[in-house]
């Protein structure tokens, strides 16, 4: 009787579990609509702050409750590493360069490491080194004095990008 029961049971989860699962696509299907929709009202509002110069605009709410969109602007700094190889001292860029050193090649690194007395030039080969600039190690030193701003100067460009945030005051 018990495994009838259980057999019973597991169909009935597997429906429950089927109308919950196109339960999940409907809402997440809406939830995309509303989002695309609420995106739409937001760039209208921030057409029209651009044209009064404006960052934020605050309404009434249904609740009485104020409601702000605000513009946020973000600016993202993308450093030459290649040109700053130039201009700066070696001390300087172990401190503000982080290298990630990932094996490409893990056998034949085996093979590498097992041997001896072989030249850097084929280790070289199985790695694969890429570089970024930790900006907040170039703060710091700009601000200290040991880089200066003729050596970060078109060695950077800027990415800049407004968020459009609401939030209830």
């Amino acid at each position: 009787m018990k495994q009838a029961s259980g057999i019973a049971e597991s169909r009935i989860s597997g429906k429950v579990a089927r109308e919950a699962l196109l339960d999940a696509y409907r809402l997440e299907k809406e939830a995309g609509e509303l989002l695309l929709l609420s995106d739409e009202a937001k760039d209208k509002v921030s057409r029209y702050l651009s044209t009064k110069n404006l960052k934020h605009l605050d309404a009434i709410g249904v609740d009485n409750n104020k409601i702000r969109l605000q513009l946020i602007n973000r600016a993202t700094v993308k450093y030459n590493i290649a040109l700053l190889k130039k201009r700066l001292n070696k001390k300087v860029l172990k401190e503000i360069i982080n290298k990630k050193c990932e094996i490409i090649d893990f056998e034949k690194f085996v093979q590498i490491m097992k041997s001896r007395g072989i030249s850097p030039g084929l280790l070289s080969e199985c790695l694969k080194v890429t570089e970024s600039v930790d900006n907040k190690r170039v703060n710091e030193l700009f601000e200290s004095g040991h880089i200066e701003l003729k050596h970060l100067e078109g060695a950077y460009t800027l990415e800049e990008s407004i968020t459009k945030k609401i939030k209830e005051l």
